[in-house]
């Protein structure tokens, strides 16, 4: 079923990019500097404001071609992101009190809004390829970010407690990745599982760059 297709070659990604991607590297070898962590953490915060802008796009596209139990799945889905920004914004809270608002330093990496830009023209095109990032990114944060966290706090001495963007969304979406999997078997049709394959592609390529950019920052 291509839920556990998906969910197999998410598993591979990770395996992969956890060996050569910059922010898993340097954080391994204690080399991200709590500037390094600002970036990533404002920049995570975009991403993750612009969660259920995307879902609402990919309801309002589905339910536009009459795409019924689709539209309903974004819809719900929507509700259940609302607000999950503040975890990253206590985190830069914790690491820069009262400046990283108005810190010049602080940018959007432009491989974020590559990211971006590419998600929004698919839901535009084809609401349901959406369902095979949302898995990427949901599944990748179950897999990866507990040794990630880990990693940060033991080599880069930045705690635990500034990382909640991370652990809060392991908890929630450990039980994501299960119902998602029956979720995508029942929303994907034969004829469009080609359709995800190729989006899930994609969507590894934007967002292991951005991955890497963000790992960069020194």
């Amino acid at each position: 079923m291509i839920g556990l297709e998906v969910k197999q070659r998410i598993e591979g990604f990770y395996q992969d990019i956890n060996q050569r991607n910059a922010l898993y590297l340097n954080a391994r070898h204690g080399a991200l500097t709590p500037r390094s962590v600002r970036h990533y953490l404002y920049n995570v915060r975009f991403l993750v404001q612009h969660t259920p802008v995307l879902l609402k796009l990919a309801q309002e596209r589905a339910a536009a071609q009459e795409m019924i139990a689709l539209a309903a799945y974004y819809e719900q889905k929507r509700y259940d992101e609302f607000g999950h920004d503040k975890w990253a914004e206590d985190g830069l809270d914790l690491l820069a009190p009262d400046s990283w608002r108005d810190d010049d330093d602080l940018a959007i990496a432009p491989e974020l809004r590559h990211l971006l830009d590419f998600l929004r023209a698919t839901i535009s095109e084809a609401p349901v390829a959406y369902l095979a990032y949302i898995m990427l990114a949901e599944h990748l944060t179950v897999i990866g970010a507990p040794n990630l966290v880990r990693d940060l706090e033991q080599q880069c001495r930045i705690p635990a407690t500034m990382m909640t963007v991370l652990t809060n969304h392991v908890e929630l979406d450990k039980a994501h990745v299960d119902s998602g999997i029956a979720e995508m078997n029942a929303l994907v049709d034969p004829d469009s599982e080609a359709l995800i394959r190729r989006t899930l592609t994609q969507s590894m390529g934007f967002l292991e760059r951005f991955l890497h950019a963000v790992g960069s920052v020194t």
